[in-house]
């Protein structure tokens, strides 16, 4: 597909401040961050699961393509209706793909395992 503006190869706007390149690589801007890691850990302690960031992101990867969390929405730890959203989108994650949320997955705990 042929993208005149450019757009294509910054990939397409999730929300503010996360993007989504056609090959499924996520760009996060470092504004973010904090914010991801805390509503990591809040999770995580919610629902005792080992929930990291990039969790969070496929949870609100998952929200936006359902319709659940919308393209406007501010991330923010104080948004019970996102946490909410997030946390059924987390134990999902957990439940059908054992919290897998990449191929690489599998090769990082080997390399991990290994070193």
């Amino acid at each position: 597909m042929n993208d005149p503006g450019g757009e294509e190869s910054q990939g397409q706007e999730l929300l503010r401040g996360i993007h989504i390149s056609s090959t499924g690589e996520v760009t996060i801007a470092p504004e973010l961050e904090e914010v991801l890691c805390d509503l990591a850990i809040d999770l995580q302690a919610d629902d005792d699961l080992p929930v990291d960031v990039e969790h969070v992101v496929a949870a609100i990867i998952i929200g936006v393509q359902q319709g659940d969390i919308h393209r406007v929405t501010r991330i923010t730890t104080r948004d019970p209706a996102l946490r909410k959203v997030l946390a059924r989108n987390v134990k999902m994650l957990f439940e059908k793909y054992g919290g897998q949320v990449s191929e690489n997955d599998d090769e990082l705990e080997t390399e991990e395992d290994d070193g």
